[in-house]
Formats: structure tokens, sequence, C-alpha cells
């Protein structure tokens, strides 16, 4: 779909355009799917059933439990539907499906507007086929926790180094 090729959203909008409710709707016996997206702003209260999407820099889509300045607050309806969406944004990041809307040259951005549109196209993708997002969840569930234990290992190599120097100096 094309960036000016708007018609094909399901989109309704508050009044002011820092806020984008959407819904997927699919046809025969999947369930329609809502979201809000709203700019994050430091003042607002924590949503439940929300997490945080990057939306300034070469990693804009990306996802985030905790809130940063310079993101969207994404909202789902319920918990189990903000884990799929997370993990749907997450593998539309990794894929690198928002670098075609990324925006500017001296600071890059992706706009909402956008950001919907590569969650819509993701999701349809995953919710007409449930045992894929199942297969993606487990799947991404693994890897971070094979990057946790990397990361702990490469903190510990880092450490043994550092000792390993020191004793040297030392003696």
């Amino acid at each position: 779909m094309k960036s000016g090729d708007r018609t094909a959203l399901p989109l309704c909008f508050a009044d002011n355009r820092s806020t984008a409710n959407t819904q997927l709707m699919h046809k025969s016996k999947y369930k329609m799917k809502q979201f809000t997206l709203k700019t994050y702003r430091t003042s607002a209260s924590v949503e439940l059933n929300s997490f945080y999407i990057l939306n300034k820099g070469m990693n804009s889509g990306r996802p985030h439990p905790k809130p940063f300045c310079n993101s969207f607050t994404f909202i789902a309806d319920n918990p189990e539907e903000m884990e799929m969406f997370y993990w749907i944004t997450f593998a539309a990041w990794q894929a690198k499906l928002f670098h075609p809307y990324i925006k500017g040259s001296v600071i890059p951005f992706i706009t909402i507007m956008d950001t919907v549109e590569v969650i819509n196209d993701a999701s349809k993708r995953c919710i007409a086929n449930p045992e894929r997002v199942g297969n993606l969840l487990q799947t991404f569930h693994t890897l971070n926790q094979l990057e946790g234990k990397y990361e702990r290992l490469a903190k510990l190599t880092t450490e043994a180094k550092r000792a390993a120097a020191l004793k040297f100096i030392k003696s």
C-alpha cells in the first residue's frame, strides 16, 4: 500500500491528530480487534494494557514495555491482545517494515498514521492465521530468554577481562 493511499485503513480520529483509534475487522470466525494509539506524554498516567512504540530515530517502530519520550502509547482492550500486538509490532520492527515510512533527514521519525498502517497490515496477516501468532510468541519468548543469557555471559566475560587486567597490572 502506498503511503498516500489511506482509504484502506479503518480509522477514526479524535479531535486532535495525536490519537488514532482503529479496528481490525476480519471475516468469518475472527473477532474484531481494537486498539488506541496516542502520542506519549510524561504528564499522562500509565494506561492498563499498554506498551510504547518509539517514533523518532532509525529505530522507529520499536516496541517497549516501559514509557520513554518520543514514543506512542499503544492501548489494547485486554492483556492478551496487548501481548499479541506487542509481539506483532516487535516482529514488524525486526522485519524493518517501519523503515519505508520513516521521514525526515536530520531527525528521522514516523507518524502515528504510518504506525497504525504498519500494525494493521502486519496484524491482518497474523490474525487470519492464529497458530502463526502462537508460534511467533513462543519463538520470541525463547529468543528473548536466550538473549538474556548471552547478555549475562557477555557481562561476566567483561568482568573476567577486567579482573585479569587488574591482576596483571598489580603483579
